[in-house]
């Protein structure tokens, strides 16, 4: 079974605007071949109608930081922070975010949090 191309889930998209599902899809599809400026409004759209969704806050904030958009990610990878406070990888992301708009003691903090959380993440250890 072959996946649909972006072709074909932008073809599918065109005949059913309002569907989050194809959006997400095409979304990911964009994101993973690397246009993050194509995903990026693609995952406004679902934060827009899903504001907890953390999957699409977290990869919006991701293709943000690609596109050299700091401060618009952030408050994207803080909501996701706040919605699962317990998952290292996303606090590591915010402290790497913060670090890049010029909030570094707030990154150490984050840094430091990601570790207490878990002392093995090595990413984490990279910024400290």
């Amino acid at each position: 079974m072959n996946d649909p191309s972006r072709a074909d889930i932008e073809a599918a998209l065109a005949r059913e605007p309002n569907n989050l599902a194809i959006v997400a899809r095409l979304a990911l599809v964009c994101l993973r071949g690397g246009d993050v400026t194509a995903a990026a409004p693609l995952f406004e759209r679902i934060v827009a109608q899903r504001a907890n969704d953390i999957g699409a806050r977290i990869n919006l904030a991701g293709c943000l930081m690609r596109m050299g958009r700091a401060s618009d990610a952030l408050p994207h990878i803080a909501h996701a922070a706040n919605l699962v406070p317990t998952d290292a990888t996303i606090r590591f992301n915010h402290a790497h975010i913060l670090r890049a708009t010029g909030q570094r003691a707030e990154a150490r903090g984050e840094v430091e949090e990601a570790l207490r959380i878990d002392p093995r993440l090595p990413a984490a250890l990279s910024l400290r």
